[in-house]
């Protein structure tokens, strides 16, 4: 396990919070591959495996504990979601993706199938609960239900079905 601490007392952190977004990366993507690499030994080696990718986080104007909001009411277009997940635009999920990238390579020599809903997902800014149930800031990272997860259940059945066949 892998701890990372990002508190700026002085100088002391100030190269390391600059490169936050590389410094996300290297610990999201060895957790990961740990988990993947302990999958692979603990199952037999015939067990269906799944690897479903990151999920996008829809913060505006900060993130959950600087005041950042979700108040979308539509689904993004393309376009708004290439804005959106841009380095100029506090560069949300541009770890997730970067994640994904280096892990869906390293799975292609494995035995998993990968459930890939970060792209389909990043479309949905309107599907996260926000303040509902009197929730003291937004929540842009979990999502509302039914909805966009019942998609993701959707992909996964379809996996299983073509398995089976």
């Amino acid at each position: 396990m892998v701890f990372v601490s990002l508190e700026k007392r002085g100088n002391y952190c100030r190269s390391v919070y600059h490169n936050r977004t590389l410094l996300i990366f290297l610990v999201l993507w060895i957790n990961n591959f740990c988990q993947i690499t302990f999958v692979n030994k603990a199952t037999r080696s015939n067990a269906l495996k799944f690897f479903r990718t990151q999920s996008p986080r829809h913060f505006e104007g900060g993130d959950w504990n600087e005041g950042g909001s979700c108040q979308r009411n539509q689904p993004l277009s393309s376009e708004e979601v290439e804005e959106f997940f841009s380095l100029d635009n506090n560069s949300t999920n541009i770890e997730a993706r970067l994640v994904n990238k280096h892990l869906m390579k390293a799975l292609e020599q494995s035995t998993f199938r990968v459930l890939d809903i970060t792209r389909m997902s990043e479309f949905r800014a309107d599907a996260h609960p926000s303040t509902t149930g009197g929730k003291k800031h937004d929540d842009c990272m979990h999502w509302c239900l039914p909805g966009l997860t019942d998609t993701w259940n959707d992909l996964l059945a379809v996996n299983l079905e073509a398995v089976e066949s």
